[in-house]
């Protein structure tokens, strides 16, 4: 339970319309990540809450749903598709957990588009990059080939540990000030 004094929802105008986050490219980190089941129960999706770390948006939250299990083949497709994307935007080549992308800086590509649920309403679509714009790797072509299911090609068989990266910290006075991005010391040099 949680006190939170004296609310009168009445005096209050309630939200009503969700307002997309302007087209652009945002710094970002997601902070938390669960796996959550499809309102129809017929498979799972994978929620990531990113928070914004630089620019006029900093401090704001975007949400991100993956549908990694599901039983339309396309839909896990795209879902994957994504994961890789943002592995590759990480540095996270190979995982086992989702946490594994937690507090690593990586650039956020926003679109908006339509709601295909709500006509008239528009929404974020994101494409997940490096800070540093390098090219991703390419996949390795044991989890390339038809031949094996969707989902074993999603996790190799053995992942590797990889050193940890640091986490973003915000920048000190003197970088905020006009210095060198706040980001930039996460930069790859492989």
């Amino acid at each position: 339970m949680a006190q939170i004094g004296a609310f009168d929802a009445s005096i209050i105008e309630p939200q009503t319309s969700y307002t997309p986050y302007p087209i652009g490219d945002y710094v970002m980190q997601i902070i938390r990540s669960e796996v959550k089941p499809t309102s129809k129960g017929d498979g799972s999706f994978l929620e990531m809450e990113f928070d914004i770390l630089d620019g006029a948006f900093a401090g704001r939250k975007f949400f991100d749903r993956l549908n990694l299990w599901n039983p339309n083949e396309t839909t896990v497709k795209i879902a994957q598709s994504t994961l890789s994307a943002l592995c590759r935007a990480t540095g996270r080549m190979q995982i086992a957990d989702s946490e594994e992308l937690h507090f690593q800086p990586l650039l956020v590509k926003m679109k908006v588009t339509p709601r295909k649920d709500r006509p008239g309403e528009m929404q974020n679509n994101a494409t997940y990059v490096a800070l540093d714009g390098a090219a991703p790797a390419a996949p390795a072509a044991q989890y390339a080939s038809a031949g094996q299911p969707a989902m074993q090609r999603q996790q190799p068989p053995q992942p590797q540990a990889q050193p940890p990266r640091p986490a973003y910290a915000p920048p000190p006075a003197a970088a905020a000030a006009g210095g060198a991005k706040p980001w930039e010391r996460h930069k790859r040099t492989a």
